[in-house]
C-alpha cells in the first residue's frame, strides 16, 4: 500500500486460497449452538461487551474534539449525519443501541468455527500461503461475527494505525445545524491494496455463506447484512477511543465517526 513492495499478485493469490480455505471451513463445521452455547464463546469481547464498561470509559460524558470544535458524547448521538453527499438513516446513538440488541450473546443461532479476530494485525504472510496467529477469541460462534474484524480493518482502517499519515493527507470539513451534521472528506476510494482484500472476502467468503445460511433460515439477504454491519459498527468505534487526542489529531477522530456510521447504519436511499 505503502509502495514499498510490488507484490500485490503474490498476496491477492494468498489471500484468494486462504478465502476458499476459509468458506470450505466454514460450511463443514456449520451448526446450531444453544443461547447459553453462544453467550459463553470469546468473541462477544470484542464486541457486545465492549459496548458495554470500554464504551462508557471512552465516551460517556466526554467532550469529543472536533476540528475547529466539539461537541458532547451525548450530542453526537442525537446527530443525523450526512456523509460525502450521502444520508444515512436515524442517529448514532439509536444504531449503537441497534447493535447492543443485534449483538446480544446469549442467542441461539448458526455458527462455526472461527478465529475471531483474524484481521490482518493477526495474520503472516508465508511462502506457503497465509497463516493465522494469537488465536485468543477463538471458538464457535456465529460466522457472521467472525468476518466483522477483517472485513473492516483489513478494508477500512488504514487511519487507525497510521492517524498522523493519514492526518496530512486526508482534507475534512464539517458542519452541525443542531440536527445532522455534514461532513465532505477525501477518503473515497480503496487503495489497489484493500480493494482486493475487500472483494476476495466478499465474493469467495460472505457470498457464499450468506447463501448457505438463506437455505437454512430462509432470511432476506439484509437480515445478514444488518447484522455485519453491526458488529462492523464496533471496529472503529470500540478498538481505539477516537476520543483521545494524543493517539488519533481532530481531522481523524472525526474520520472514525465517520466511518462507524457508514458502516453501521443504512443509507436514506439505497445507492
Amino acid at each position: 500500500e505503502q509502495g514499498q513492495r510490488d507484490d500485490l499478485e503474490v498476496l491477492a493469490a494468498a489471500q484468494a486460497a486462504a478465502d476458499d480455505q476459509l468458506c470450505g471451513i466454514y460450511l463443514k463445521t456449520l451448526s446450531m449452538q444453544s443461547a447459553d452455547e453462544a453467550a459463553r464463546a470469546p468473541i462477544h469481547q470484542l464486541f457486545h461487551h465492549r459496548l458495554g464498561a470500554r464504551y462508557t470509559e471512552f465516551y460517556a460524558g466526554k467532550t469529543f474534539a472536533l476540528p475547529g470544535g466539539a461537541l458532547r458524547w451525548e450530542e453526537l448521538l442525537e446527530r443525523r449525519w450526512r456523509i460525502n453527499g450521502f444520508s444515512y438513516k436515524g442517529t448514532l446513538g439509536e444504531a449503537i443501541e441497534r447493535a447492543r440488541t443485534l449483538l446480544n450473546p446469549a442467542q441461539a443461532g448458526w455458527s462455526v468455527i472461527g478465529h475471531g479476530d483474524a484481521h490482518n494485525g493477526n495474520v503472516f504472510l508465508t511462502p506457503e500461503g497465509l497463516v493465522y496467529f494469537d488465536p485468543a477469541f477463538s471458538g464457535r460462534h456465529h460466522p457472521l461475527l467472525d468476518l466483522a474484524k477483517p472485513m473492516f480493518h483489513n478494508v477500512f482502517a488504514a487511519w487507525m494505525y497510521h492517524p498522523q499519515e493519514e492526518a496530512a493527507r486526508r482534507q475534512i470539513e464539517w458542519h452541525d445545524d443542531g440536527q445532522t451534521i455534514t461532513v465532505e472528506h477525501n477518503q473515497r476510494r480503496l487503495s489497489k491494496l484493500r480493494l482486493m482484500f475487500s472483494e476476495s472476502k466478499m465474493r469467495r467468503v460472505v457470498d457464499p455463506l450468506i447463501t448457505a445460511l438463506q437455505a437454512r433460515e430462509n432470511q432476506p439477504r439484509k437480515h445478514y447484512i444488518t447484522l455485519l454491519s453491526a458488529a462492523m459498527l464496533c471496529c472503529p468505534l470500540l478498538t481505539m477511543n477516537l476520543a483521545d487526542r494524543v493517539r488519533f489529531p481532530a481531522p481523524i477522530g472525526l474520520l472514525g465517526l465517520c466511518w462507524v456510521v457508514q458502516v453501521g447504519m443504512e443509507l436514506e436511499t439505497s445507492w
